[in-house]
């Protein structure tokens, strides 16, 4: 198994800048021109601190990393270590003045904090300027510690790390108080309030974290947790394992989740989403999507010919509805389903409950088109009828 080159941040970017701050920047990639649009603060960090940038220009298809994303590694007994995150939840807006030109200029779509959504602009609640949010990426045994703070401007918080026991580990003891439950392990933050969430990645597998309220995970509140294994089982089956390919299906709404609740409980409206999203982005597949919406692109993945590749798959949906997963004219291996490793399984599609977690093996030999199609088919649970009821996403297969 082979992992992505990665630049420490120490090596290019704190000697330039205030250490503190290391820890919130991110990165983004072209294949047109090796930039980084670097943030070393944020308005809404957890400092309270101004919006700042610079640019960085590296070797092409280098990732940059920060000390949380030194956590992504090969795994090894010897080497456990303590994996420290910052989350800030507060509210914010899809195609945000973050976005630039975004769909219009389709690189736009790509920023830093930029939430395209399906192109229809509302309120959502997000943490640290994005959704999905930060993705955790540890070894079995690392310690997580998750600084939380409350930015509402109403309402309480907790975050729950779904697929997690929080039992006892290597000589430490539980931390069932950590499981995110408000009123029964845990008193939810209160607007304002700041939260350590501290235990142990025990369990190795495809989890993902979101808040413990419905409404706020269904606006944008959730995020991949992924805790590698020191021995997978699977090895043998694929060559790349990367962080990237981490695919969140959310069903999607152009209303807050509590606006929908409150409707459909008290006026008879349906229940059914208005799309969906992978990774937070999306065109609104309707017959009557305005320009904007139109334009959003797909989440794209790049594959090489020859090579295996490990996607992890996540039904986030904030409604109870499956979806069926299938890649045009291809099939692929299921080597695991929430969180534990099952006999291999070939398939050519796959349905996915709302909070269920699968991970497959894709790879392609023979000669193929330059973009497969990824299809994701809710059927009867979205809104919109005959075609318009899939969402897709492209792999683009290279040489």
């Amino acid at each position: 198994m082979q992992f992505s080159p990665c630049l420490l941040l120490s090596q290019v970017t704190c000697s330039t800048i205030h250490a503190p701050y290391c820890h919130q920047e991110y990165a983004e990639t072209r294949d047109m021109a090796a930039y980084y649009m670097v943030v070393t603060s944020t308005d809404n960090s957890v400092f309270g601190d101004t919006h700042r940038t610079r640019m960085l220009f590296l070797p092409k298809r280098t990732e940059l990393c920060g000390p949380s994303e030194e956590c992504f590694r090969n795994c090894t007994a010897k080497d456990i270590r303590s994996c420290h995150f910052k989350f800030n939840v507060h509210h914010y807006q899809t195609l945000s003045r973050a976005c630039y030109n975004c769909p219009y200029n389709a690189s736009d779509c790509a920023r830093p904090h930029c939430v395209p959504g399906d192109g229809v602009i509302r309120q959502i609640t997000v943490v640290n300027n994005r959704m999905p949010g930060p993705s955790i990426q540890v070894c079995v045994g690392d310690q997580i510690i998750v600084d939380v703070k409350n930015s509402l401007t109403s309402g309480d918080l907790s975050i729950h790390w779904h697929g997690l026991t929080m039992r006892a580990f290597n000589g430490s003891p539980g931390t069932p108080h950590m499981d995110g439950v408000p009123g029964v392990t845990q008193c939810p933050l209160v607007p304002g309030q700041l939260f350590r969430y501290n235990f142990w990645a025990t369990e190795a597998g495809t989890h993902w974290w979101h808040a413990h309220s419905g409404f706020q995970r269904g606006d944008g509140v959730y995020g991949g947790l992924i805790v590698h294994e020191l021995k997978d089982p699977h090895l043998s089956l694929y060559d790349y394992d990367l962080p990237e390919h981490l695919i969140l299906v959310q069903s999607w709404l152009h209303s807050t989740t509590e606006s929908k609740y409150t409707i459909r409980r008290y006026g008879g409206d349906d229940d059914k989403s208005d799309s969906m999203l992978v990774n937070g982005q999306g065109p609104y597949q309707s017959p009557v999507a305005t320009e904007l919406s139109g334009q959003i692109p797909y989440q794209r993945f790049k594959v090489e010919k020859g090579k295996r590749y490990r996607f992890r798959l996540l039904n986030t949906a904030g409604l109870n509805c499956p979806i069926t997963f299938s890649i045009d004219e291809h099939s692929f291996t299921v080597i695991a389903t929430d969180g534990h490793p099952i006999v291999p399984v070939n398939a050519s599609s796959l349905v996915i409950s709302s909070a269920e977690k699968d991970e497959i093996v894709y790879g392609f030999q023979a000669p193929t088109p330059r973009i497969s199609y990824v299809v994701f088919n809710n059927g009867k649970c979205c809104r919109i009828r005959d075609n318009h009821t899939a969402h897709y996403t492209s792999l683009h297969h290279g040489t």
